[in-house]
């Protein structure tokens, strides 16, 4: 008997500039606002949703040919800015330039993973650092002036909804390398 996964495809910054994100979305929320847990803070390339465990060789197939030669990908801190733009925001993020390497992965995975076709919108590069549905917060951005940071690999994951929140887990990770 086969089971359902979520799943997503995503890249990982490395952890010391997380947890200075991390520190940084501490001392510009409210202190009854918990940020997010270092290992969960990732750059979603595209959300999946659920798919049967049997289709994990094809879809582990079309991450490998999006990526494939692909050199590893530099990618600058922007800002940390709320989202979404209108309305009550409901989480901090950080974000990132789009450099063309990861705009062309991100497109080629839409192309050969996506369900919705039909449904376009433009990709935002940005990692949630903390969540606050249904609370009020003041909107606010800041700089992030960190250097650029290296993504070596783009990972398939596995996501599980638990009462306190989402356990990620890693199913493949595949290596950004040159042709």
């Amino acid at each position: 008997m086969s089971r359902l996964l979520r799943l997503f495809v995503a890249a990982y910054p490395p952890r010391p500039i997380v947890e200075r994100w991390l520190e940084a979305a501490r001392e510009m929320l409210p202190g009854d606002v918990t940020v997010g847990n270092p290992e969960q803070v990732h750059l979603t390339l595209i959300f999946l949703g659920e798919h049967d465990e049997r289709e994990l060789p094809d879809i582990r197939e079309s991450i490998g040919r999006s990526i494939k030669g692909f050199a590893p990908l530099k990618l600058q801190p922007r800002h940390m800015i709320m989202l979404p733009d209108r309305g009550a925001p409901r989480l901090l993020a950080a974000t990132t330039d789009l450099p063309a390497p990861l705009a062309e992965i991100q497109r080629r995975l839409s192309q050969r993973l996506a369900l919705d076709r039909l449904r376009k919108s433009v990709f935002l590069p940005h990692l949630t650092l903390a969540r606050f549905p249904g609370r009020s917060v003041e909107r606010s951005t800041r700089p992030l002036p960190d250097a650029p940071f290296e993504i070596t690999e783009i990972r398939l994951m596995r996501s599980r909804l638990l009462a306190g929140g989402a356990i990620h887990e890693l199913d493949k990770a595949f290596a950004l390398q040159p042709s």
